[in-house]
């Protein structure tokens, strides 16, 4: 089963703005929402890149475009998968480490949007097996 990313309130692509002061002294900076950015998908695990993605329609694709406001598409992951870390495509000429991986590019992890449809799956095979032991099957 290919589960559900994106596409809910929480799933935006910011980026820092303009640096700015606050009453306590200290600074932090204006957040952005990015439009049009290029997104790629990591495993959790191993941290190497997934291109089996399907967009909404189930066509598939191989990284994540953040749409006109910086919204995060609703995609699905590879077959199984209930998280990934997901991260702004590397710039070309970006440094890369040993393993031929861009240094600079934050990955952000992603859990499936059917979080709650699957724990309501098993709250109720729960309680079908408690009922049957509880018949003494």
């Amino acid at each position: 089963m290919r589960h559900w990313f994106g596409g809910a309130v929480p799933d935006f692509v910011v980026t820092p703005g303009h640096q700015v002061d606050s009453e306590s002294g200290g600074f932090g900076h204006l957040a952005l929402l990015s439009p049009n950015v290029s997104l790629w998908v990591y495993d959790v695990g191993s941290g190497e890149r997934v291109t089996d993605l399907q967009d909404a329609h189930g066509e598939p694709m191989s990284e994540v475009l953040s749409g006109s406001y910086g919204e995060l598409p609703r995609f699905r992951g590879p077959e199984g998968t209930r998280q990934v870390l997901a991260g702004q495509a590397p710039s070309s000429g970006a440094p890369e480490n040993d393993d031929g991986q861009d240094e600079q590019t934050l990955r952000f992890i992603l859990t499936t949007t059917d979080l709650a449809d699957l724990l309501a799956q098993a709250e109720q095979r729960i309680t079908e097996l408690e009922e049957l032991v509880s018949d003494g099957r």
